[in-house]
This record gives structure tokens, sequence and C-alpha cells, in this order.
């Protein structure tokens, strides 16, 4: 039996941003790619977004849940060209891709 989730990053909205302040709206897809149903919550920690709600279980083998998270702008953003956020999922000791 394996337990395993995997994590997709969806921009919903705000992209492209063009000032500072602009927010940029993220969906976090959790899926439960193993073959056990694993009991839940499910957090995402995310290095540039604090504080994206726990999604609660249970889950499925192949389903998924999401949670979602917003992240505003600032001057650096714009002078590099690109926002680069790193994110993963966890629940009942599973840790997912980033």
């Amino acid at each position: 039996q394996t337990r395993t989730l995997s994590l997709d990053k969806q921009v919903v909205s705000g992209d492209p941003y063009a000032a500072v302040g602009d927010v940029v709206v993220y969906n976090y897809v959790i899926t439960n790619s193993g073959n056990v149903t694993l009991a839940g919550p499910f957090s995402v920690t995310d290095d540039k977004i604090a504080g994206i709600a726990a999604v609660n279980g249970p889950l499925v083998p192949g389903g998924s849940v999401t949670a979602t998270g917003s992240y505003t702008i600032t001057q650096t953003d714009l002078n590099n060209g690109s926002v680069t956020n790193v994110a993963s999922a966890s629940g009942n000791g599973v840790t997912s891709n980033t």
C-alpha cells in the first residue's frame, strides 16, 4: 500500500500583473496519487504565501481537494520580471512534490 500526494499549483487570476499591489491568486490542487485513502486534513506550505487554510479529507485514491492562496506583487517581483514560489502539500505524514 502506497501513501502519496501530488500538488499542482495553478494561477487562477492576476497574471499578467503590471503594478506593485496587484494580487495573484493560486489554486493548489492536492491529489491522492497513492492507493490508500488518506484521512486529512491537508495543508499547503508556500514560501511566498503565509496562512493558506488547510482543507479537510478524506481523500480517496485519485481524489483531489483544492486550497487557495493569494500573493501581492512587490517592486522586487516587477524588477525580476516574475514571481517564483515553491509550494508543497502534506497530510497524514505524507509530503507532496514541490
